[in-house]
């Protein structure tokens, strides 16, 4: 009968049996996890190679055609200032419009300028003033309403008058309530008084309508003739300037139309126009413009006066400066020769006591002893 053999015992020892911990934490300390198989792959220590740098795009070819110059607009020559009055073109000569830049105007030209302007907003305010009082007129019915409203109230004024010089005398309100005929005689009188002044007011109304209307048309054509006028005395008299202008135009411009008289027939054949027309009457601005133009020449003839005096007194003073006198030139100077000691001894012998006391003093020379 034979019998199971027994299984030999383990005779491995435990130092024999690897240490697992101490394979993982030499593996780790190694970085060789891979053999206890708890890295997911081999490491590959082959360094990996760049990528190559992608290559910028291609820059574009520049363009070759060479670009034209801004081509620039000559500047519009100067023309004369062009308006148009009533439909009819005119121009300014001393004003010159650059078209599409502006306008310009010489310093010489700014107060005719600005008489221009004065008189379009003067003529403009009295236009306004006549609309709006036409404006009213016609809200009263109209010119010729308000005429006959004028003339009744001027009637009503001298009947009221009338009236009232008969109640302040007892004495004649007696005999016109007493006296038939002297009542009906009244008031023939009053009746005639009244369509008389009736018949005043409403030409006196009429003469100033047409006067406002004919200064409001004729004001334009005073101010160019003022203003041709002024031009007028300032090429007569250079000596003018344009403050002497500018004063007469204001000066001159508030009389209107005391500045015209009556055509006699000899200026009327002369211009073309009705005997006793008006015209404009330049010889009341010539003692103005004549005293400023004097004042004007006595100012020059003092400073030509002054400016030559201080010329003269000038030359005076320069003429009476002595001339610089002129400098020798100094001789030139050369250095002294040195002399000897017997050269000196030579030169300062006089025989003298002074002198022998004064050289052996010097050591030059001693007095032998015996």
């Amino acid at each position: 009968m034979t019998t199971a053999a027994k299984p030999e015992p383990d005779t491995t020892t435990p130092a024999d049996t690897p240490n697992i911990a101490e394979q993982a934490d030499d593996a780790i300390a190694n970085g060789f996890l891979g053999e206890l198989g708890l890295d997911d792959g081999a490491k590959d220590d082959t360094p990996l190679e760049a990528e190559p740098a992608a290559e910028p795009p291609p820059e574009a070819a520049p363009d070759t055609e060479a670009v034209p110059a801004p081509v620039e607009e000559p500047t519009p020559e100067p023309v004369d200032l062009s308006y148009t009055v009533a439909g009819q073109q005119k121009s300014l000569d001393w004003i010159k419009e650059v078209p599409g830049v502006g306008a310009m105007i010489d310093a010489e030209h700014l107060n005719k300028l600005r008489d221009v302007v004065q008189g379009s907003e003067y003529f403009r305010a009295q236009a306004q003033s006549l609309y709006e009082k036409n404006q009213e007129y016609e809200a009263l019915g109209g010119v010729e309403k308000v005429a006959d409203l004028q003339s009744q109230l001027a009637a009503t004024d001298a009947a009221g008058l009338a009236m009232l010089k008969v109640i302040s005398d007892p004495e004649q309100l007696a005999q016109l309530a007493l006296n038939d005929e002297k009542r009906q005689l009244f008031l023939e009188r009053l009746q005639f008084t009244t369509d008389q002044t009736q018949q005043k007011a409403r030409s006196t109304f009429q003469t100033t309508r047409t006067q406002a209307v004919e200064q409001l048309q004729e004001g334009p054509r005073q101010e160019q003739q003022l203003i041709g006028t002024l031009s007028q005395f300032k090429a007569a008299l250079p000596d003018l300037t344009d403050k002497d202008v500018q004063d007469g135009y204001d000066q001159f411009k508030r009389l209107g139309h005391a500045l015209y008289r009556k055509a006699s027939p000899q200026e009327a054949a002369t211009l073309g126009i009705t005997a006793g027309d008006p015209v404009f009457d330049a010889t009341i601005m010539q003692p103005f413009f004549l005293q400023r133009a004097a004042i004007r020449q006595e100012q020059k003839a003092n400073e030509a006066t002054r400016q030559a005096t201080a010329t003269t007194n000038a030359t005076r003073l320069a003429a009476s400066r002595p001339a610089p006198k002129a400098t020798k030139a100094a001789p030139p100077t050369t250095a002294p020769k040195k002399s000897s000691a017997k050269q000196k001894l030579a030169e300062d012998d006089d025989g003298s006591y002074a002198w022998m006391k004064r050289n052996m003093q010097a050591g030059r020379f001693s007095v032998p002893t015996d």
